[in-house]
């Protein structure tokens, strides 16, 4: 006789097709090894309110500096703040139904939640990635200075952010796929273990435009922010030494660590996403189903401990909020002058 949890994971597991029948024999044999006990439910239910805490905290801290510091009123820190408050929205609107969920061993929202944390947690999900790869885009025309973004720009950025994050997130409302229960119930995300063409049409080419192809572009233009680095420095030896050369590359740096971070917690759920598409979800899988969206979730966390340690004007800022002590002021030139 199965359990009520059981059953929840046989009646989501019974989507996947014949060459993973390994996964309902489990099921039918008796074998609960599956499904997940009390204490890895806390565990998850605990991670993820302490990633929520430090990530609301955090991102509101960079979010009032912005707004309460001159000095961080720049073009370009737009798109950080802009990053900070999709980690924001992200901790306010989905983690706490997460942690209800984890503590009460199943999703207690129904399906209208479900279709509302799905859609929420894309939507911002993807303007995450989104602004990170335009942050990396940035830093190269910034350092090569080809261009140089205005007010106007970077307006146009976060809208086309926002409205690219909006478009993808909305169309499983509106018939192209779905948001569905993960296969444990406690919580939803898109429905990548259904293998019909429309579901699979969408999860293929959500995950080529909100991920495979921003993580090409950083990567790419990461690469030639190093060389362009290398060559100034081999080039202007008095470049890498000054004010400016440390600056640019200490952002630089910033800019590496963002990249990697939404790489490494973004990947496993992507590449589970897109083994369930093809059909290659298998019994280990299952498990990793709700290891990755919990860890690609609690990267809100990530981005402020990032701007503490390596963007000197935030990490000042920070020091002004919560110690009340004014750092001596830098140069106005070199103010206006940074990221």
């Amino acid at each position: 006789m199965m359990t009520e949890m059981e059953q929840l994971v046989y009646r989501y597991t019974d989507h996947w097709n014949d060459s993973n029948s390994k996964i309902s024999n489990n099921f039918e044999t008796g074998n609960d090894s599956v499904l997940l006990n009390t204490s890895v439910l806390y565990f998850f239910g605990g991670y993820v309110v302490v990633a929520a805490l430090i990530g609301t905290v955090g991102n509101l801290m960079v979010i009032l500096a912005f707004f309460k510091f001159k000095r961080l009123h720049n073009n370009c820190n737009i798109l950080l703040v802009n990053l900070a408050i999709a980690d924001e929205l992200m901790g306010l609107a989905g983690m706490p139904m997460s942690t209800i969920a984890f503590y009460m061993k199943t999703w207690p929202f129904g399906d209208i939640g479900c279709q509302i944390y799905g859609f929420l947690c894309f939507l911002f999900g993807a303007a995450s990635m989104t602004t990170v790869c335009l942050l990396s885009i940035e830093r190269y025309y910034r350092l090569t200075k080809v261009t140089q973004f205005k007010a106007k720009h970077c307006v146009m950025q976060v809208a086309f952010i926002w409205s690219y994050a909006f478009f993808w997130s909305v169309c499983p409302l509106l018939g192209w796929s779905r948001y569905e229960f993960e296969p444990y119930q406690l919580s939803c995300t898109l429905d990548w273990y259904n293998t019909t063409p429309e579901t699979f049409s969408f999860v293929f080419c959500a995950c080529t435009f909100v991920f495979f192809i921003p993580v090409a572009v950083m990567t790419t233009f990461y690469v030639k922010l190093v060389a362009v680095i290398r060559e100034k420095r081999r080039g202007l030896a008095r470049w890498a030494n000054n004010d400016d050369g440390k600056r640019e590359q200490q952002l630089t740096v910033m800019t590496a660590m963002l990249v990697v971070c939404f790489i490494v917690i973004w990947s496993p759920y992507a590449i589970l996403s897109f083994m369930a598409a093809f059909g290659a979800f298998t019994y280990s899988s299952l498990e990793l189903s709700i290891v990755a969206p919990v860890l690609a979730k609690s990267g809100i966390c990530i981005n402020p401990i990032i701007y503490g340690c390596t963007h000197h004007h935030f990490r000042r800022a920070f020091r002004e909020m919560l110690c009340g002590k004014t750092a001596p002021r830098q140069d106005s030139s070199l103010q206006m002058t940074n990221l």
